[in-house]
């Protein structure tokens, strides 16, 4: 059975709520080098978008500072050195948010000592997934789900070594794969949406072009680091699932047409609220009919 999306991101939001603030904190700085890293290519090398030839663009790439190619390669080793431990670190605040603990801002840092393993580990996924890649794109895709829950389960337990992060988030995934493939399509709409509104504005202003995009992507990752906390959650616990599988199977009860359990328990509730007052119309028309019956049979009496 597929769960709703809507499962997930409903928790999500019941755990950020009044906490938005240092979710978004915690989502901004925990992917902070990436996006310098990608802020410096765009500002510091030629954009191929400028050039209208092959030829102009290798030259104006030839043209770049040596400085420049040194800034760059310093950025990419520290991202790949610190980025997965401050990843661990979000996702230990994200699932603790589900708990009902508040971490603050320092549980971004909180599995720091711990730098080693998650660069390991980090190490350990990107080769799996480039080995089944190398098959065909759709075995390495299937490798992405499968080990997308090992940093969730080295940060709730940082005593797991990185090979039984992996297995257990194997186990986790083998029959739960597309629940995380509904739960990863279901934000499509909300990153197109986060790249049509920027593309709208660029007329108007660039720079505002790109603050609204800085914006609506960091609200978007934040509201996906709840989710997907959310169903790590679910599938680390057999009776976590259980109860999901209880919950969405109810909601589906209500409308069992619906393929989505939000939306079959929201056409239930409409179906449930329009028969009582089908069944009211029913009863006045009934009672009006009643006194035209009466006195059709005294007139046939009386004739």
């Amino acid at each position: 059975m597929v769960l709703a999306p809507f499962l997930f991101k409903a928790k999500a939001v019941r755990s950020l709520k009044g906490n938005w603030q240092t979710a978004l904190l915690v989502t901004f700085f925990s992917g902070i080098l990436s996006t310098a890293v990608n802020l410096a290519y765009s500002v510091l090398l030629p954009s191929p978008a400028s050039y209208r030839t092959y030829e102009a663009l290798l030259e104006a790439v030839a043209n770049v500072p040596d400085t420049t190619w040194i800034l760059l390669s310093v950025l990419n080793l520290l991202t790949f050195l610190i980025s997965p431990m401050l990843q661990l670190g979000a996702n230990h605040y994200f699932v603790s948010r589900l708990h009902g603990l508040e971490l603050g801002f320092g549980g971004l840092l909180s599995r720091s000592r711990y730098w080693g393993k998650a660069l390991w580990l980090s190490i350990l996924i990107w080769v799996k997934i480039l080995l089944w890649s190398l098959l065909l794109i759709v075995p390495g895709i299937i490798a992405g789900i499968r080990y997308s829950m090992a940093f969730y389960y080295l940060a709730e337990d940082p005593s797991l070594t990185a090979r039984e992060a992996l297995a257990k988030s194997k186990n986790a995934m083998q029959n739960t794969k597309m629940s995380y493939l509904a739960l990863t399509v279901s934000f499509l709409g909300w990153l197109m949406m986060s790249m049509l509104v920027p593309s709208l504005l660029v007329s108007m202003s660039f720079i505002l072009a790109q603050v609204v995009s800085l914006a609506m992507n960091l609200f978007i990752s934040t509201y996906m680091n709840g989710a997907f906390a959310a169903f790590f959650s679910a599938v680390s616990d057999s009776r976590g699932l259980e109860r999901l599988h209880r919950t969405a199977a109810s909601m589906m009860g209500s409308h069992p047409s619906a393929p989505f359990g939000a939306f079959g328990a929201w056409m239930g509730s409409q179906e449930n609220r329009e028969a009582p007052e089908e069944e009211e119309e029913e009863e006045e028309t009934e009672d009006a009919d009643e006194p035209s019956r009466g006195s059709s049979s005294q007139d046939s009496e009386e004739s």
